[in-house]
């Protein structure tokens, strides 16, 4: 299949996030493929026997401090007789930063192929900084040989901040379900048994302001009192503790009922989405960061559960409004209370919408991407 690939990211198992994931899946897929490829990130861990790939860990903590990213760049120095006949393939901003920076101090760009994806976050960055936006037009137009992003949003993103040169070419490779999901039952046991007194509602995310959580508890306290006693709001993942208790205290102070699950371990995902009648995860876009995708909707969806999420970003790639689920305007509270009651008072329209859903997130594919990626 050509060259090794080694891919490059500071965002890995076990660390979990969107990006971690992304990396994780498509090494994983083109393993299934029959290329030879490896990671390197940084962080430790006593799994990585568990991937069908060698994990190779550099110096750091896999994050974007100063101190992280220098480690970053020097391990990466070191190891340039290694990179020379490789394809290289740079995932994630904190790759993207080193690689770029390099290039533009020392014109250091080893690998015989060079690959990128950008998800979003990256590019609003990129735009504001003088010296990012310097070095990324000198590396992206002049050392990168295949473009790709998450979402057909980071295409357009990249446009309006600018960067239009770079879209010539550019290809789409989009997320898709974790390929451990797609040998489980989609549907649960809640399912079979209503009408139920109880209806779940979860956001599993980190728990961030920008994730938001506290949007979602406004937008149940909203409810009207009959229906409200029966939503019971379930917060998983770990994040900000301040901003968790000031959820907490609004849904007290509503009258709605709040389950903190704290964060899911690998084994239990699955479970918790079963659990659950509706997901909801309300992503803002801010100067710095935007939802490029959103993989837990396509989770969600997996499970044949109506899910609710903000217009903004790459959501609407992941949520087909009105047919697997509903998208609302951005800040529209009484638009969120809307939703979530039209979903409660129809189990018909919630099952309809479930089982949209699962056709939606079955129609992407890791090996596609990976096909996108790495494919001649």
């Amino acid at each position: 299949m050509g060259s090794k690939i080694i891919l490059i990211t500071h965002e890995f198992a076990p660390y979990r996030g969107g990006v971690a994931t992304y990396c994780e899946e498509v090494a994983r897929a083109a393993v299934r493929l029959g290329y030879e490829i490896e990671v390197w990130t940084q962080g430790n861990s006593q799994e990585d026997d568990r991937f069908p790939f060698l994990v190779r860990r550099l110096p750091g903590v896999g994050n974007l401090r100063p101190l992280s990213l220098f480690l970053f760049a020097f391990s990466l120095l070191w190891r340039t007789e290694d990179l020379k006949g490789a394809r290289v393939y740079l995932p994630s901003r904190g790759s993207q930063w080193v690689y770029m920076n390099l290039y533009r101090l020392f014109g250091w760009n080893p690998g015989r192929e060079m690959i990128t994806t950008f998800h979003g976050t990256e590019i609003l960055r990129y735009a504001r900084n003088s010296w990012l936006r310097k070095c990324a037009d000198l590396f992206f137009t002049g050392s990168v040989h295949r473009l790709t992003t998450a979402s057909h949003y980071s295409v357009q993103l990249l446009q309006e901040k600018g960067f239009g040169a770079w879209t010539a070419e550019i290809k789409v490779a989009p997320c898709a379900l974790k390929y451990d999901f797609q040998r489980i039952e989609g549907r649960s046991l809640r399912q079979e048994k209503e009408p139920l007194n109880e209806f779940r509602v979860l956001t599993l995310a980190r728990v961030h302001p920008r994730k938001g959580q506290g949007e979602v508890a406004k937008a149940l306290g909203g409810l009207p009192l009959e229906l409200r006693a029966r939503v019971i709001y379930q917060i998983a993942g770990k994040g900000d503790k301040d901003y968790l208790d000031q959820v907490v205290n609004q849904c007290q102070r509503s009258g709605v009922c709040c389950e903190v699950l704290g964060e899911i371990a690998e084994n239990k995902i699955a479970e918790t989405y079963q659990n659950c009648d509706l997901y909801v995860m309300t992503s803002h876009s801010l100067a710095e960061s935007v939802e490029g995708f959103g993989m837990t909707y396509l989770e969600a969806s997996f499970f044949q559960r109506p899910v609710i999420g903000y217009r903004t970003g790459g959501v609407a790639e992941a949520v087909i409004d009105e047919k697997t689920g509903f998208l609302v305007e951005e800040g529209d509270l009484q638009g969120l209370t809307n939703a979530i009651k039209r979903i409660l008072m129809n189990p018909i329209l919630a099952r309809d919408m479930g089982e949209a859903g699962r056709k939606h997130a079955l129609s992407f594919s890791w090996e596609r991407t990976a096909q996108i990626l790495f494919g001649v």
